[in-house]
């Protein structure tokens, strides 16, 4: 196939957030280097990484001007040097650089194939949500027929721990607004609460006879890591931190000792693949088991052009959607 100079692409313009991103028609292609593949891209995942990004909060983060996102799937259409696996036609779904774009790059070994009957659209996740939920489960949180508290459990991650962990045996108290009460509810959760509580820990505490959860999957940040810390158990209590959508929340060395006696663990799924592969293979190797056995079954996301992008960072930051978003290019 033909490939142009230059294509569609979001650019974010500021560290002001998204609604600095603006559509440009002149991006230029870019071309596989040694070890990479080019994608056509079809379908690109909208994540809470894309928000931190653009507020400038990601550790790391690029600076602007950047092609914004990094989440794509789509058809490989051109092959670095030394790649032999995938080829040109392959469908594959990955993690790289400026994904909201009609091309990007990324590394071969990270460009997965698309399951078999699957669609790109439905295997946006399948390298950032799902693994991260499994990962704050399993080797992370070691859930295992315990009381687990998952948080913005409408989302793509939290809709995918909650069905895990019902899978791994768990009692699942679940958070989430009053409008997506149902579709929680729907997922297999024993108990919804409301994610903008005041009495959160409280109610969790009430819900577990007053010993608090085992395991909570904490992703909201701001004002609700302290209820996240409360509600853990005292002493064997594990909180799993992997986002930090409403915002940064301080602990010191004094209230772990004093007052949150648990045990605080840091995931960030791209430093999990960098550091510790061994773990992130057996990772993926049980996720594909579950798709196997039908405990996680692909799903269409909430869908916007290009164009769009902005819009569908705007919405959501403010908590308005449901499920994995994506662009479609």
């Amino acid at each position: 196939m033909s490939i142009p100079a230059t294509m569609r692409a979001l650019q974010q313009t500021s560290l002001n957030g998204p609604q600095d991103m603006r559509l440009i028609s002149d991006a230029p292609v870019p071309s596989p280097g040694q070890g990479e593949v080019l994608v056509r891209v079809t379908a690109a995942g909208v994540n809470f990484a894309d928000i931190s990004k653009a507020h400038g909060t990601f550790a790391g983060g690029p600076r602007p001007p950047y092609l914004a996102g990094f989440e794509a799937a789509g058809e490989v259409v051109a092959v670095g040097e030394a790649v032999t696996d995938p080829q040109p036609g392959a469908r594959v779904v990955g993690v790289g650089t400026g994904a909201f774009a009609e091309y990007m790059v990324l590394p071969a070994p990270a460009a997965l194939p698309v399951p078999a009957g699957w669609t790109e659209q439905q295997a946006l996740g399948l390298v950032v949500n799902w693994p991260t939920a499994l990962a704050a489960l399993k080797p992370l949180g070691g859930i295992a027929g315990q009381t687990v508290l998952i948080h913005a459990a409408a989302g793509g991650t939290g809709q995918a721990a909650v069905r895990m962990a019902k899978h791994y045996g768990a009692t699942v108290i679940a958070t989430a607004s009053p409008g997506k009460r149902e579709t929680v509810l729907a997922l297999g959760a024993d108990h919804v609460l409301d994610s903008l509580s005041d009495d959160l820990a409280a109610e969790v505490t009430e819900l577990t006879g007053g010993s608090g959860v085992d395991v909570v999957l904490e992703s909201a940040g701001g004002a609700t890591f302290a209820a996240s810390l409360a509600a853990a158990k005292r002493v064997t209590g594990r909180v799993i931190v992997y986002g930090l959508a409403g915002g940064e929340a301080p602990i010191t060395n004094w209230e772990l000792v004093y007052k949150h006696q648990v045990h605080i663990i840091g995931l960030n799924i791209g430093v999990l693949i960098q550091a510790a592969p061994q773990i992130f293979g057996e990772l993926m190797g049980e996720l594909f088991a579950l798709i196997a056995a039908g405990v996680l079954a692909p799903s269409l996301p909430t869908v916007y052009e290009l164009a769009d992008g902005p819009k569908a960072l705007t919405e959501l930051e403010a908590r308005a959607t449901v499920g994995k978003l994506a662009l479609l290019p």
